[in-house]
C-alpha cells in the first residue's frame, strides 16, 4: 500500500484570518473617521464668511489641513485592510542587506503594544505585510482657489479659445 504524502508545514497554507470582514470593518472605521473630522470642523473652524469670500491664504490653509487630514485617514484605512484582521506592528524598514539571502533591520515604537510578541518571536517565522498608502493618495486635482484680487475679465473670451 502505497504511503500518502507527509505535509510538510511549509507547503501548508496559512489560516484564514480571523472575522470581521476586513473590508466592512476598514469601510466603517474610514466613514467614522471622516465624519469626525467633518464635525471637528464643523465645531471649531468658526468662518463668518463663505468659501468664495475668505481670503486666498485662509482657502490655502483650509485645502492643506483638508489634505492632511484625508492623508492620515487613507493611511490608516490601508494598514488596516492590510492588516486583514491579523494583529500587526506598525514598523519602519530603515535598512535591507542582500547578501546570502535578504536581512532586513525594522523599527518599531518602544511604546507599541505588541512589541513583547515582537521580541518573543526572535528566530521564529513572522509574516511581514508591505502597505503602501501612497497608491491611494493621488488626486483629480488642485483644489481650485480663488485670488484676492479679481481679474477684470477683459480679454477672457480669448482665453477660452488659447487653451
Amino acid at each position: 500500500m502505497p504511503k500518502k504524502p507527509e505535509e510538510n508545514a511549509e507547503m501548508s497554507p496559512a489560516p484564514a484570518p480571523a472575522e470581521p470582514d476586513t473590508l466592512v470593518l476598514a469601510s466603517e472605521t474610514m466613514a467614522g473617521d471622516i465624519r469626525d473630522f467633518i464635525l471637528d470642523r464643523l465645531k471649531h473652524e468658526h468662518q463668518p464668511l463663505p468659501w468664495n469670500m475668505r481670503g486666498e491664504e485662509d482657502q490655502k490653509d483650509t485645502i492643506a489641513r483638508v489634505a492632511s487630514a484625508v492623508t492620515a485617514l487613507v493611511r490608516k484605512a490601508v494598514q488596516a485592510i492590510a492588516a486583514d484582521g491579523r494583529k500587526v506592528i506598525k514598523a519602519r524598514l530603515a535598512q535591507v542587506t542582500v547578501k546570502d539571502g535578504i536581512k532586513g533591520v525594522v523599527e518599531v515604537m518602544q511604546s507599541d503594544p505588541l512589541r513583547h510578541q515582537l521580541i518573543d518571536a526572535t528566530g521564529l517565522d513572522i509574516l511581514l505585510v508591505v502597505s503602501d498608502a501612497s497608491v491611494f493618495e493621488g488626486t483629480r486635482g488642485d483644489v481650485p482657489i480663488d485670488p484676492d484680487q479679481k481679474g477684470l475679465g477683459i480679454g477672457d473670451e480669448y482665453q477660452d479659445e488659447a487653451a
